[in-house]
């Protein structure tokens, strides 16, 4: 059964995308009364971090596919690091290990020889602390739009994410209310254009009503004359005719942008055809066209420096390499302006000229 939400702002009726940011999951390690699920001696617990149960968000009700092709936890399996209640200054150990198994996603992580991943391991053995949680953000959902009666989304629909990518795992003392404003904004990342596929939708648009057809639904109920029935059949379908008429235009945009892209990158025309046949977003050509230039450049385009520029730690925080990589492939450093001024510190700081084709950023920035 699928949670209502109350007071849900609706998406807009046949939009192709949704504007989400890194979201959250939370649930719980272990039922009251079974064993705790870890291992004092290797210092690793092994339990359960996300499934496909609906979680109610601002848009519908949202499924997280776990098939081998939906789920990436290649950052997870990378040693993403352990995190308390999602703050990335509260380090408490390391993800060793993720994986699916019977459509949930499992993990072993490892806590630090710390006083506060002592701490951390001490409560969850003694079943004081008992919830985990995980970030996410999704790339593509498929919507199935049951319910509504125009094939659109409504307070059932439900959005099954069908390519999302794990961020970090986290111990949390207390669970987020999940309806609130999640996934709305991030101060993670970039807030995202997600691509919705609605399985529901006609397979073309309906025709413009016509004054006698619009008789019969317009005067159930009403007093309206045969001449404010044709006005508002007309009104109807000039209205109809915008909606069409917008779904053509950003069309026609996003194929324009997506060829600019890769004349302006090189980009073969068979990634050209695959990106506009799929649907793909230009968000997702404009990732292509990195693909490109990262393959092609004789030094690579993104390097560790080797020093310490002084950051302070909210600086640190701030540092976004989405953003940096984002401006390298647009050429446009606009939004990250700062992250240029520290690969530029770090060029002076090596004795190379900044702005000769490489990004420097400092190694001791707090990536999970």
């Amino acid at each position: 059964m699928q949670t209502q939400v109350q007071a849900r702002k609706k998406p807009v009726p046949g939009a192709p995308s949704l504007s989400v940011g890194v979201q959250t999951r939370f649930m719980s390690m272990r039922a009251p009364d079974a064993a705790p699920p870890v291992d004092l001696e290797a210092r690793t617990a092994t339990f359960s971090f996300s499934s496909e149960n609906p979680v109610a968000r601002y848009f519908g009700n949202e499924i997280l596919s776990h098939d081998a092709t939906a789920a990436d936890f290649t950052r997870l399996n990378d040693g993403a690091n352990l995190l308390f209640n999602h703050n990335w200054d509260d380090v408490i150990g390391v993800v060793e290990k993720a994986w699916i198994d019977a459509n949930r996603g499992y993990c072993i992580v490892r806590f630090a020889k710390t006083a506060r991943g002592e701490e951390m391991l001490g409560m969850i053995n003694d079943g004081i602390l008992r919830n985990v949680s995980f970030a996410y953000q999704v790339e593509a959902y498929t919507c199935d739009g049951e319910g509504s009666p125009d094939g659109y989304s409504d307070d059932e629909s439900t959005y099954t994410a069908t390519g999302w990518l794990a961020y970090e795992i986290s111990m949390v003392s207390v669970p987020a209310d999940q309806t609130v404003g999640i996934g709305r904004a991030s101060e993670r990342g970039i807030q995202k254009d997600i691509p919705v596929t609605r399985k529901a939708l006609a397979p073309a648009l309906p025709a413009p009503v016509a004054p006698p057809a619009a008789i019969a639904v317009l005067t159930k109920g009403n007093n309206m004359n045969e001449a404010e029935i044709a006005a508002a059949a007309a009104q109807a379908a000039a209205a109809q005719k915008r909606t069409i008429d917008e779904a053509m235009a950003a069309e026609r945009n996003r194929v324009e942008t997506i060829d600019i892209i890769c004349e302006k990158h090189k980009l073969s025309p068979e990634i050209r055809t695959n990106l506009i046949k799929n649907g793909s977003s230009i968000a997702e050509a404009q990732g292509a066209a990195l693909d490109q230039i990262l393959s092609k450049k004789q030094e690579p385009i993104a390097s560790l420096g080797t020093g310490n520029i002084g950051l302070s730690e909210k600086e640190k925080g701030s540092f976004s390499l989405v953003r940096a990589i984002n401006a390298l492939a647009s050429g446009n450093w606009q939004k990250a302006g700062f992250e240029r001024a520290v690969s530029d510190e770090l060029c002076k700081a090596q004795g190379r000229q900044p702005g000769q084709g490489a990004f420097l950023m400092p190694t001791n920035l707090p990536f999970h």
